[in-house]
């Protein structure tokens, strides 16, 4: 097919099935004295596309305020979810942390940390708080493990203190 054609597949009845392999090929660490690579081939520009919801037996698009979400429980059977049942589910967020433990830092591999943020008091009643906590981690090597629901999502956190806070 030349680089230039374009197709439309809008019209399959069945999405083509996504094959991958078991045992992908392996990269030899040795090269060949004569290995060039070959140069790359020149593309079109990449263009916007735009997907658009469509009944996978007819083909017929669908209007977007007429998809509803939905989980499919048994082949062919589905529950229908409305928005206000999602928002239902969303944790609601107390703008804490609630420590549950405390943990020596040393046992705690950095394998396990994901990404790192700065906490701060919010208030004077907060930041004695904050600063008698902080101490006694810091005096004691410990660190605190606790929950923080961050982008509507609960996760778990390790607290522990830093230079100045």
């Amino acid at each position: 097919m030349d680089r230039d054609q374009q197709v439309d597949d809008t019209e399959d009845d069945e999405p083509a099935p996504r094959h991958r392999q078991a045992n992908p090929p392996r990269l030899s660490t040795e090269l060949a004295d004569d290995f060039e690579p070959e140069p790359s081939e020149e593309f079109a520009p990449a263009t916007r596309i735009s997907l658009r919801p469509h009944d996978p037996q007819t083909g017929q698009e669908i209007e977007r305020d007429e998809v509803v979400k939905g989980y499919e429980f048994e082949r062919g059977q589905f529950v229908t979810i409305t928005p206000a049942e999602l928002k239902a589910l969303d944790v609601p967020s107390s703008k804490t942390i609630a420590l549950t433990s405390f943990v020596p830092r040393a046992e705690i591999d950095p394998i396990y940390f994901d990404a790192g943020y700065y906490v701060y008091p919010d208030g004077q009643i907060a930041t004695e708080a904050y600063r008698v906590v902080g101490t006694a981690m810091a005096e004691s090597g410990m660190a605190g493990l606790g929950r923080l629901t961050l982008s509507r999502r609960e996760r778990m956190v390790l607290v522990e203190p830093a230079a100045p806070g």
